[in-house]
């Protein structure tokens, strides 16, 4: 019965779920603006709302309504007031505008920075992140409440006018890259060749510069002494032209005082000077002594000249092969040492070419502002212009919030409180049928408990009471079985007394009654009497002792209930 009865509150429950939503349905037609009929004083059927989409779509068209959609305009107001989808079509066109700028800003940014090595690769991403934008965008002006009062309106606007502002300033970065590429790529052609002049002023002042040089010049060295001897590029040779030099200038000057001396020997012999007598007097002969002495001392000197020359001569063959044994070792080194110097100049050649990534041309484009005052303007002012298409949604927005309330604005209004009111009835419903759920079930579980226990308590009884027959029953049993085994116990006994010249005790009968009889004992008695609680165990119950008082007769066996 408790089952039954539970089963039936839970069907009794489960049918309150199949009560139409629309008994809660109400709409409060104050709201409504002036010469508005009441839109939803109760609900449509959906024929008559596919017909109404259907004309609006007509109407406007569905390339209006997918904008208005992207706006965040309601389909079902629209479908009510056809004259507002033109203006937040207007909205959503704004707003995919700045949508399709964002992933072609994207596209370009991944392509110059070689993020994605192909160029058609870029082109997903950028609708990526053209729809990422789309998104905020949505959110930033869908998201804008409309509350009273000035400062609080600003003070929601603000941190997405914020907001926008940043995104604006990410899409129109790349945008302005591709802009004014031919002028950034004229910079960075100049910023190219001007980090390259740098680079090689290091490289010239660099370690492995300043060894190519003196290697160089050591082998300039071997090769003027190897191929000319020249006394310049050896210490050696050069002391010993000193000395060939100082010797020289010494026979130059007695070379002119032995010609000197001469000549006046030969004025006074032929008598052209001196005493002017001709012949070879004293005089003579004493100038002619001192110009051979002359002539001597000049032959002496260009003995010492001829004698330093082939010193010299030595010298020049002595350092010559050596000069030509390291000659190949400076070579090689000169081979290397260019070879270090190229790697190092063509690898900061290749990097100063290869920076031409999304820094260097923002590097390239502030540098092209900052010297010309007309292309800092051009790029303000697509920057601005960039900015303001993304900035416009939102500022669009908060002044319509400040300004006069819109039909479709206060229609929407309307048609949230609706739903509000009808989400709010439709959930507290749904709490009172879960409470009545909720307590039937409780209740049902309660009763059936209850049941529960009063048949439990039955049964005990019950079991009790069949119990208590049955134990005595056994109990009548075992008594019955207990007499007639003592009996026969009895008379053995008494048989046993008599065979052995005893006088006879009492002697019990069939019935489990006693005979008295001449020397009977005294008094018998039955003790440590047990009973089964069962006939069953009637036949195998406790032993019966008997314990008869005689004077010195020895005392009977024990009696076995069995």
């Amino acid at each position: 019965m408790a089952l039954l009865f539970s089963g039936r509150i839970s069907a009794f429950v489960a049918d309150t779920d199949r009560i139409p939503n629309a008994v809660v349905h109400r709409f409060d037609v104050r709201r409504l603006p002036v010469g508005a009929a009441p839109c939803c004083t109760k609900p449509q059927s959906s024929e008559v709302m596919a017909e109404s989409s259907q004309s609006v779509e007509q109407k406007s068209g569905r390339g209006s309504l997918f904008l208005a959609g992207l706006a965040g305009a309601r389909k079902d107001v629209l479908q009510l007031l056809p004259a507002a989808v033109t203006k937040q079509a207007a909205m959503g066109a704004v707003l995919l505008t700045t949508a399709g700028f964002a992933a072609v800003s994207a596209a370009y940014a991944l392509n110059i920075t070689r993020v994605i090595p192909s160029p058609w690769l870029c082109a997903p991403v950028g609708l990526l992140w053209g729809l990422a934008i789309l998104n905020l965008d949505r959110m930033l002006v869908i998201g804008l409440a409309q509350e009273k009062g000035i400062g609080r309106n600003i003070a929601l606007a603000l941190p997405r006018v914020i907001l926008a502002f940043i995104i604006g300033v990410v899409i129109s970065t790349p945008l302005m890259l591709k802009i004014f590429e031919s002028e950034i790529d004229a910079q960075l052609n100049r910023s190219i060749i001007e980090a390259q002049g740098d680079l090689q002023s290091q490289i010239d002042g660099s370690p492995i510069a300043l060894q190519l040089g003196a290697a160089q010049e050591r082998l300039s060295e071997i090769d003027r002494l190897v191929n000319a001897g020249d006394p310049a590029s050896s210490p050696s040779v050069g002391a010993v032209q000193t000395e060939i030099v100082a010797l020289q200038t010494k026979a130059d000057q007695e070379k002119a005082t032995y010609e000197r001396l001469l000549a006046e020997a030969l004025a006074e012999e032929d008598g052209t000077g001196g005493t002017g007598v001709a012949g070879c007097a004293d005089s003579c002969q004493s100038k002619k002594a001192a110009s051979a002495e002359a002539q001597a001392l000049w032959q002496s000197t260009r003995d010492q000249i001829a004698e330093k020359q082939s010193e010299k001569a030595g010298v020049v063959a002595a350092e010559s092969e050596e000069a030509i044994a390291e000659r190949p070792a400076v070579v090689a080194n000169i081979e290397k040492l260019k070879g270090q110097l190229g790697e190092t100049q063509n690898a900061g050649y290749a990097l100063e070419d290869a920076n031409t990534g999304i820094i260097a041309r923002l590097k390239a484009l502030k540098a092209i502002s900052g010297n010309d005052s007309t292309a800092s303007n051009a790029h303000l002012a697509v920057t601005l212009l960039f900015m303001s298409m993304e900035v416009l949604p939102v500022v669009f927005k908060v002044i319509s919030n400040l300004g006069r309330r819109s039909q479709y604005d206060e229609v929407v209004e309307d048609r949230e409180a609706f739903e509000v009111e009808a989400a709010t009835a439709d959930l507290k419903l749904r709490r009172d049928r879960d409470e009545i759920r909720r307590t039937a079930e409780r209740d049902a579980e309660k009763d059936r408990a209850e049941k529960q226990h009063e048949v439990v308590k039955k049964i005990n009884a019950a079991v009790v009471e069949h119990q208590a027959a049955v134990i005595d029953e056994a109990l009548a049993l075992w008594t019955v079985h207990a007499k007639d085994v003592a009996a026969l116990r009895l008379n053995d006994w008494s048989a046993s007394l008599a065979a052995n010249g005893s006088t006879a005790p009492i002697v019990a009968g069939t019935n489990g009654g006693f005979s008295s009889g001449p020397g009977a004992p005294a008094s018998a008695g039955v003790g440590n009497v047990g009973a089964s609680s069962g006939p069953a165990n009637a036949a195998s119950g406790p032993q019966i002792t008997q314990t008869i008082v005689t004077g010195s007769m020895p005392a009977p066996p024990p009696i076995s209930a069995n």
